[in-house]
């Protein structure tokens, strides 16, 4: 059974494995990238729990590593496409569980911050995750020598992007919150 946990864990979240903090020093240059603002006290508390949580971080690399890898050996350009609509998908629907992580934390109810905040830089910190990921696979079809096909991919993947982060999260934000006030 932990076998198959394991091999679901490539894909999803997996409730029954346990995840770990880690520091991840190395990747603390990143953060000087947040200004010291109280309006991104949440993009800061994110990208913490982003780079030290190995479900949010192992899982994005997993689903990234992956669809490179699917990518670099497609020689179709609409299934390269439809893969990179696929992860993007599945990268930002394994994220939204990430806006109630620390709901049953004492901390994050003291900072002066309003609940809006919190959702703002939610859906700042994917879109720059998403945008990232989608480069990358733009890149991947560039790298294949498919110039052309790959900007025309790297704006249909972009706009799905903007798409997910501008309704289609916020929408799902909101199913959540209703669930978790019932």
């Amino acid at each position: 059974m932990l076998l198959f946990y394991r091999i679901a864990n490539l894909f999803t979240t997996v409730p029954q494995l346990k995840g770990k903090v880690k520091r991840r020093k190395w990747l603390d240059p990143l953060f000087q990238f947040v200004p010291y603002k109280q309006q991104n006290t949440y993009v800061y508390l994110f990208s913490r729990t982003l780079i030290r949580t190995s479900e949010y971080f192992g899982l994005y690399l997993r689903l990234t590593l992956i669809a490179t890898v699917v990518l670099y050996f497609s020689e179709n350009i609409y299934v390269m496409i439809a893969i990179s609509l696929l992860f993007i998908y599945l990268t930002s629907f394994q994220f939204v569980p990430m806006v109630r992580h620390h709901d049953l934390k004492i901390w994050p109810q003291l900072y002066p911050v309003p609940e809006k905040e919190k959702k703002r830089s939610f859906l700042s910190l994917l879109s720059k995750l998403l945008i990232a990921q989608s480069c990358l696979f733009g890149l991947i079809v560039f790298i294949k020598g498919m110039f052309i096909e790959g900007l025309v991919a790297l704006i249909i993947v972009l706009a799905f992007s903007y798409f997910l982060v501008k309704w289609y999260i916020p929408r799902r934000l909101k199913r959540l919150e209703k669930s978790f006030l019932a």
